[in-house]
């Protein structure tokens, strides 16, 4: 059993841990929140009565192995772990958790964090946390200190009582004699008495019926008065008294009468603890020298400003109201600090996928999280092997305006086994690589990415273009992989506790073709009532008499094609509006579908109307080498990349092949290829239909009713 209740293994981990802390979140910031650098303090200060605490049980087993055992010593090695906890409380789990709150927002804090990420900081929820955190350190560093610390007195030698007493005397002295050589003052007699002065009746009912409000479970009599409760109760109050007025001070002469209230209320607190059965026993333990430490403290005051104060200020203390009679505190539970893999607040979860594993870890995952239509926070996280190990979390957030996502899984010269995209900024070429186990969870990341779901993709198929500029007529050819992507941004991913709710309707980006009417919110409501949700969409609130109804045109499928253009890393993009066909009649076979592995695109067959594509080429550097952060897949993305349009267009194709490696892959593209059609069809159909009618109420207003 360790000297009062506390190991010093304990007390050395706290240490290092606070001081690890300290270093790691506060002392290398250069511009910060001032909340933030004050939290910095607090734990610096409880890092300092830690190590005070741990000199006393250094000096406290030095003193013990000098001297022969004696009743203060046999008496104090019956205090238990459970007491101390009690007493001082768990300091390792406040530092715990200040710890993981840091772990997550020092970066919001720092002069790297941006407009967002102080924003989460500022109007999150953390203010509410540091202030909770912040006064359970300031507890622990008192209760340290103001406790613990003076119990050396007894773990040294029985001189010091004698020394704390003599302390409180001279200061008492030198305030009395203060006051006798400035004012003639009376010198009150320090050595009055060690018996707790009166409370007059009218305060101590006001006291009884304050100390009914808002009581611990645990109270049902004095007998069984909480000593935890009772001793925070005390300590915050006595804090509040008139320990704090300096007499230097020019601008008061006296304390408050509030200052005099809070002495008073600990004086009966104190009456209380002392009542516990916990106390009254014979057994010796830390409550009891605790509280015999601010029995001096507090009888320390009434000597410094005159036993009978109680009686002297009753009649301005009974003006106050009950609020101020208050006894216990309020216990404000302690959120955990949200998680670096949690939904923040105005954020929605879109993805989460498994990452490969790697040596020493059980498990890695990859999760985004939508707070923007083109912002998104990327989060990784790993989980090591043994379970003494917390998991491991890094967060990057990227504007998909200002970053570059490069897809090197589908670079034309690379193998099939490739799952890696790359994310980096616009001005940083290194970045961080995702590396994927499947092309499937390829597809979804490129998906939250761009808002455009794959379809369909095939690989190692032989592609040409023809484009005729009359009177001449030029092809390109080359090898790549493609891809089918239909505009569908990822939904949220609901919580557990929203499982059965409609899940939120993910952000789309529509092109400017609008077309509005101000209508009666009832024909509003029945006008959209049979659209799809991203072709029409309501302007004013339900309870507003007229409602503004647009429709809007819906984004079309493109085709994507990755692949190599006079020997650089090109995308060809082709946006697949309702005339882009397959013409079976275009192709070298003509008519033989069973054995030809060839599909012709046009627009309009057989008219071979012209068309547009857009060609994109990653930059080389000086060496030649492929510039890959530059071959950027978020140019193609939605909503639409502002440097969409300065993307080169390659006019007047007349046709565009595609070669697969068998008649089945072929196929399986034309299947697909209907799939987008119908439903583009079907969205352009009802678009249409919405817009007549919407354009009919703007001509006609008085049916808008």
């Amino acid at each position: 059993m360790s000297i009062i209740g506390i190991s010093p293994l304990d007390i050395l981990k706290a240490i290092q841990f606070a001081h690890t802390i300290h270093e790691t979140f506060f002392k290398k910031i250069n511009r910060a929140e001032l909340k933030y650098l004050e939290f910095g303090d607090e734990i610096k200060f409880l890092e300092s009565s830690l190590i005070k605490l741990g000199d006393v049980f250094e000096s406290a087993n030095r003193e013990r192995q000098q001297r022969v055992y004696d009743n203060t010593s046999r008496d104090l090695d019956l205090a238990t772990d459970q007491e101390r906890r009690e007493l001082v409380g768990d300091f390792e789990e406040t530092l715990a958790r200040c710890d993981v709150l840091l772990k997550q927002n020092c970066q919001n804090l720092t002069k790297v964090g941006g407009v967002w990420q102080n924003a989460k900081w500022l109007i999150g929820g953390s203010p509410k946390v540091i202030e909770s955190l912040r006064s359970r350190v300031q507890f622990h560093s008192i209760k340290i200190l103001l406790i613990l610390e003076p119990l050396k007195c007894q773990l040294l030698a029985e001189i010091s009582e004698n020394v704390w007493d003599i302390k409180e005397d001279v200061r008492a002295l030198r305030y009395e004699l203060r006051l006798y050589m400035t004012n003639g003052a009376a010198v009150v007699d320090p050595s009055a008495g060690d018996t707790l002065p009166h409370i007059p009746e009218t305060l101590r009912t006001r006291f009884e019926e304050a100390l009914q409000v808002g009581k611990p479970s645990t109270f049902i009599n004095d007998d069984s008065f909480p000593l935890r409760e009772g001793l925070d109760a005390l300590i915050s109050h006595f804090r509040e008294s008139t320990v704090r007025f300096n007499e230097l001070e020019l601008e008061h002469s006296a304390p408050s009468v509030e200052q005099y209230l809070n002495l008073i209320k600990a004086r009966y607190i104190l009456e209380k603890l002392k009542g516990s059965s916990r106390v009254q026993d014979d057994s010796p333990s830390l409550w009891s020298r605790s509280i015999l430490v601010y029995q001096k403290k507090i009888l320390g005051q009434f000597r410094r400003f005159g036993r009978d104060l109680a009686s002297a200020e009753e009649e301005n203390i009974a003006r106050l109201g009950p609020d101020a009679f208050m006894i216990w505190l309020a216990e404000e539970p302690i959120d955990a600090p949200r998680l670096i893999t949690d939904e923040d607040n105005g954020e929605e979860k879109i993805l989460e996928l498994e990452l490969p594993l790697m040596q020493g870890f059980s498990k890695r995952s990859l999760m985004i999280f939508r707070q923007s239509a083109n912002e998104m926070r990327l989060v990784r996280s790993a989980v090591p092997e043994g379970e003494n190990f917390p998991p491991q979390s890094d967060e990057k957030i990227i504007n998909l305006h200002a970053f570059q996502i490069s897809p090197h899984y589908a670079i034309p010269s690379q193998g099939n086994d490739s799952n890696n995209i790359h994310v980096s900024h616009s001005h940083v070429h290194r970045g961080d690589f995702f590396d994927l186990r499947s092309r499937a969870d390829v597809h979804k990341l490129q998906r939250a990415l761009t808002g455009y779901k794959v379809v369909h993709a095939s690989n190692h198929i032989n592609w040409t273009l023809c484009k005729r500029s009359w009177p001449k007529t030029s092809q390109e050819e080359g090898k790549g992989h493609f891809q089918i992507w239909q505009p569908k941004a990822c939904p949220r991913i609901l919580p557990l506790d929203l499982a059965g709710c409609e899940p939120m309707s993910p952000t789309t980006s529509q092109l400017d073709h609008k077309s509005q009417a101000s209508v009666s919110s009832t024909l509003a409501e029945k006008l959209t009532s049979k659209y799809h949700g991203s072709l029409a969409s309501i302007t004013g609130s339900s309870g507003d008499e007229e409602q503004t109804i647009t429709s809007s045109m819906p984004r079309l499928p493109v085709i994507v094609l990755f692949t190599r253009w006079k020997r650089q890393l090109t995308f060809l993009h082709l946006q697949l509006d309702e005339h882009m066909k397959i013409n079976h009649g275009s192709c070298s076979c003509r008519h033989s579908r069973g054995t030809c592995r060839e599909i012709v695109i046009e627009c309009k067959p057989p008219n071979r109307t012209k068309f547009q594509m857009r060609r994109h080429s990653a930059s080389k550097d000086s060496a030649g080498n492929d510039l890959l952060s530059t071959w950027n897949l978020a140019l193609l993305g939605l909503p639409r990349h502002p440097d969409f349009k300065a993307i080169e267009v390659l006019g007047d194709v007349v046709w565009f092949s595609i070669v697969f490696e068998s008649v089945l892959e072929r196929e399986a593209f034309e299947n697909d290829f209907e799939t987008a059609s119908v439903l583009r069809n079907s969205q352009l159909k009802e678009f249409r239909s919405l817009g007549k009618a919407v354009n009919w109420r703007a001509d006609n207003p008085g049916f808008n009713k």
